[in-house]
């Protein structure tokens, strides 16, 4: 009985061994693809430029998919905003503006008409993506149904001139407290989805 104890406790730790020196081989090649990805993107890093986007396609649970550009846009019921702050959720200001011109969201998703199955049918959210990636993401009841919706607007202008630095078109959403979490800049999309 000692004997095959004794048997059976070599094979677990060759085993274990076994084990290990795969998990160090595939840590190694992990890290070894985490350095080269890491200075591949380095090399590449990628400046505000490369990431204005020239139109902002309309998509999802909606029954008119369409693309905004800067010339469509003021055609919709453009507003002109006072000026506003962009805080962020630290509390300090990271951009101002005197005066912007801009479109609400909601014009633009009623333009869209969410797909709505009868009154009740409210459980939708909306995310506005970045072509960098970032998204700011709101309820349809937030935005149709209380005072946030009000002041979320894509905005074209800052002070009489096109935006540039931020890309064409960016999203503010001026009655958040903190209104710099969901200050989207170089917007590519508005995505509405069903809650599910």
């Amino acid at each position: 009985m000692r004997h095959l104890t004794f048997w059976t406790f070599v094979a677990l730790f060759s085993l274990l061994l076994t084990q290990c020196k795969q998990t160090n081989s595939q840590e190694n090649t992990l890290q070894s693809t985490l350095s080269s990805t890491a200075t591949t993107t380095a090399e590449t890093e990628m400046q505000p430029e490369d990431y204005v986007s020239d139109n902002v396609q309309v998509l999802g649970e909606v029954e008119n998919p369409f693309t905004i550009t800067v010339s469509s846009l003021q055609r919709l019921d453009v507003k002109t905003l006072p000026s506003f702050d962009v805080v962020c959720q630290s509390g300090a200001t990271t951009s101002e503006a005197k005066q912007a011109k801009g479109v609400l969201l909601t014009d633009i998703l009623e333009k869209a008409v969410i797909k709505k199955e009868g009154h009740k049918d409210r459980n939708f959210y909306i995310v506005v993506r970045a072509s960098d990636g970032y998204m700011a993401t709101f309820s349809w009841i937030e935005l149709f149904i209380n005072d946030t919706g009000k002041g979320v607007y894509l905005i074209y202008e800052k002070e009489g001139k096109p935006l540039d630095e931020t890309g064409k078109m960016e999203l503010i959403s001026n009655n958040d407290v903190k209104s710099g979490p969901r200050h989207v800049s170089w917007v590519k999309s508005i995505e509405v989805y069903r809650v599910k």
